[in-house]
């Protein structure tokens, strides 16, 4: 068995519960250190997740001044997590996005593990990105919740969901991908939450209330254009509203 250091030492609460949080690692640790990286663990399938609309739209569909070919930036908020995990940090592990039902191959799963922040530029299908977070955990970096660097993906900043049940966001919790001057129509975004990368008590750390949200206007302005509550951890596709994502 495999030992991990704690990042920081962890308030012990009296919870009515007798889970113990598992402690974060303080660094990656490599093969220098004598540890391996684990491989995640593929699923079979892909679990489809249909968005209905909560409300119809208000925008004019015959203004062509509210038509737009897509959006420049697209934000997952994440509002709640499956569980209590080290560091009250929540964990994205692979993210793909989906063009007209394709799939698009992005660069950063092949990025290597360094925090020069350029790894967080490359493209996503033909398009240039660049990530951004609300925040990230300790050596945990944005270009990672897509497969890259050490393998454990992005996880968000320490103490930013609450450690007991139900474990909401204390505060704004956000991954965001932004294609600069190119909009973009995604129509699907494939999520998978948790790892076991740095052991299995991690693969439940997963998103389990969701919100995707896409701006044409540098974040002055965002459009909802899906909301889940669902579990994340096998891996799941939510697809996004298509009226929306036509209709600012």
């Amino acid at each position: 068995m495999r030992s991990l250091l704690p990042v920081v030492s962890l308030i012990t609460f009296d919870l009515a519960c007798d889970y113990q949080a598992p402690q974060m690692p303080q660094t990656k640790l490599d093969e220098r250190h004598g540890f391996d990286v684990q491989d995640e663990q593929e699923t079979d399938s892909v679990e489809e997740v249909a968005y209905v609309p909560e409300e119809p739209m208000t925008a004019d569909q015959n203004d062509p001044s509210s038509v737009i070919e897509g959006f420049h930036l697209y934000r997952i908020k994440i509002l709640e997590m499956k569980q209590s995990c080290a560091g009250d940090a929540v964990n994205i592990s692979k993210l793909i996005f989906s063009i007209d039902g394709e799939l698009l191959v992005d660069t950063f799963q092949d990025a290597l593990d360094d925090p020069d922040p350029n790894q967080n530029r490359g493209k996503i299908g033909p398009f240039d990105a660049t990530l951004s977070t609300s925040g990230n955990y300790t050596d945990f970096y944005p270009y990672e919740a897509f497969g890259g660097g050490f393998g454990a993906g992005w996880w968000s900043e320490q103490g930013t969901f609450s450690a007991s049940s139900p474990h909401l966001a204390l505060s704004d919790v956000w991954f965001q991908v932004s294609f600069g001057d190119q909009a973009v129509l995604l129509d699907s975004v494939f999520i998978d939450g948790g790892t076991s990368a740095i052991g299995d008590a991690f693969v439940a750390c997963a998103p389990s209330h969701i919100q995707i949200l896409g701006s044409h206007d540098q974040g002055n302005r965002w459009q909802v254009l899906a909301e889940e509550t669902i579990d994340t951890q096998a891996g799941v596709t939510i697809n996004l509203d298509q009226s929306k994502l036509a209709i600012y």
